[in-house]
């Protein structure tokens, strides 16, 4: 096909895609983690003292050249760095020897902490330090033993004359502790910055989620990377296993939670946890669902070939609800008055006992294996007019062969004879070899592939299986497509301005 290579790719469109699919989650992880931000800085955050020191350069002194002038903002930017040198703090503690005990016992760990409380700024020809610590009292004494001795060290250190000594001055000093001001942790600053790098990580986390990914969710999906016709989309029918394109992890667990889940009836028939309660449809059914099979059956009746066409529906793996789709398309072509014959031909996970909720002991090994002679006395209607069905029997110890053999065949030719259609529910192609013996026999196949639970590579794999057969695939459908946040809610939109303009509303 066409498109089955074709690899994801990263478009505007799949960005805003997985933002709006994402979106609740993306906005919840930002919340909490800026709250917690929030909380950690105002309760968790140690209250910062400051206090500040400008220094004047006297660019006019007689001293300075006029390059100097010039670059007073580049002379003030060096004399910043040179107060956060080591010459700096051991003047300092020539003056202060206590104060290395202030900032703990180890006189290079404290040289380390003052060096990183100190920041400056510069502007024209003014220079400002400011000072940073724990408490009052270490904030003081750093920055008092700053403004004593940096400007001896700017004139030891520099090419200005020793002997002018107005130079560098002290323009606003540090007198008492009575100038160190309080600074708290900005709340609104930690909770800003923590939410805005929570919302990129968050949205990166879950497009790479998205990225990776190979579940088909929409329409698009399919297109995209299978290819091929699509020849229906069923909205999902609400049951206990919903999948929505937002879950990703969620949809994960739940597929794996419908393998692992399966269980042996009381019939001794392997079944999935897959809800088939009136799920039928009916007068009664909702008619975004009948309307969609409608379309799937009108889609089929134009691509029908001359004569009775027996189309089989299959899946890449179970689960994909392929059996009662199959059911309901029967039942629609019923509806339209056609003759139909529906067989049940997975002979190996009966469910159309639950579909239907009754139980017939012989079916389709009994008729195969020469046990019953006459197809008919199989068949039955449950409740539904032109519809004739043939439940699967017991388990037999040979599908395959059953399935492939000429009585088969003989059976098929005479049925052609009877009905306007026949279709057959046959087994997921990825897990045995039952659907592939009937391509022989059948005109197309109907490939369903679940949204939200079946993936691109196993959909791929089998579809390379059945070509591999050279079996004809007549479409796919899409079955289970959420109506919340699609473009199929238009059905339900339609249906509801039909009644309001019946009933003048």
């Amino acid at each position: 096909m066409e498109n089955e290579n074709q690899e994801k790719q990263i478009t505007l469109s799949s960005l805003f895609t997985v933002l709006r699919n994402s979106i609740l989650w993306i906005l919840a992880i930002t919340v909490v983690i800026a709250t917690a931000s929030g909380l950690y800085a105002k309760y968790g955050v140690d209250t910062e003292y400051v206090a500040k020191i400008d220094f004047w350069i006297d660019n006019f002194s007689s001293n300075v050249s006029s390059s100097q002038t010039a670059g007073a903002e580049d002379i003030a930017s060096g004399y910043i760095t040179l107060s956060k040198s080591d010459i700096t703090f051991d003047r300092i503690k020539e003056i202060d020897p206590g104060i290395m005990d202030m900032f703990g016992a180890s006189e290079q760990k404290a040289k380390i902490n003052m060096i990183r409380a100190i920041s400056g700024e510069t502007s024209g020809n003014t220079f400002s330090i400011e000072v940073s610590t724990n408490s009052p009292e270490k904030t003081f004494a750093l920055a008092n033993g700053i403004q004593k001795v940096l400007p001896g060290i700017i004139r030891e250190y520099t090419s200005v004359a020793s002997d002018n000594d107005k130079y560098i001055q002290v323009y606003t000093s540090v007198d008492s502790t009575d100038d160190v001001r309080e600074e708290d942790a900005s709340v609104l600053k930690y909770a800003v910055i923590a939410a805005f790098i929570a919302f990129v990580l968050s949205y990166a986390v879950f497009f790479i989620i998205s990225y990776i990914d190979n579940t088909i969710y929409s329409e698009e999906d399919l297109k995209d990377r299978v290819g091929g016709p699509i020849i229906g989309v069923i909205p999902e029918w609400s049951n206990n296993l919903e999948f929505n394109p937002s879950r990703k992890l969620i949809n994960l667990i739940k597929r794996k939670k419908i393998r692992r889940n399966a269980y042996i009836d009381k019939y001794g028939v392997k079944v999935s946890t897959r809800n088939y309660n009136n799920k039928l449809i009916s007068a009664g059914a909702p008619f975004a669902i009948t309307e969609s099979f409608n379309i799937l059956r009108t889609n089929l009746l134009y691509s029908a070939v001359n004569g009775t066409p027996v189309y089989g529906i299959t899946s890449a793996i179970s689960g994909a609800g392929k059996s009662i789709l199959i059911c309901n398309l029967a039942i629609s072509y019923a509806n339209l008055g056609k003759k139909v014959l529906l067989i049940e031909g997975d002979m190996r996970c009966s469910t159309f006992r639950y579909i239907f909720e009754e139980n017939i002991e012989f079916g389709l090994s009994e008729l195969l294996a020469g046990i019953v002679e006459d197809s008919h006395s199989l068949m039955n209607s449950f409740g539904h007019e032109n519809l004739s069905v043939i439940t699967s029997g017991h388990i037999p110890p040979n599908p395959s062969e059953l399935l492939s053999s000429e009585k088969m065949k003989m059976f098929i030719d005479k049925w052609k004879e009877e009905f306007d259609v026949i279709l057959f529910d046959l087994p997921p192609v990825c897990e045995v070899a039952d659907s592939c013996v009937m391509s022989k026999f059948m005109t197309g196949y109907i490939f369903t592939v679940r949204a939200g639970y079946c993936d691109y590579k196993t959909v791929k794999s089998a579809i390379d299986i059945l070509g591999g057969v050279n079996a004809h695939i007549t479409g796919f459908v899409l079955n289970d497509v959420p109506l919340k946040g699609s473009g199929y809610l238009y059905h339900k939109n339609y249906m509801n301005n039909i009644r309001e303009e019946e009933t003048g509303k």
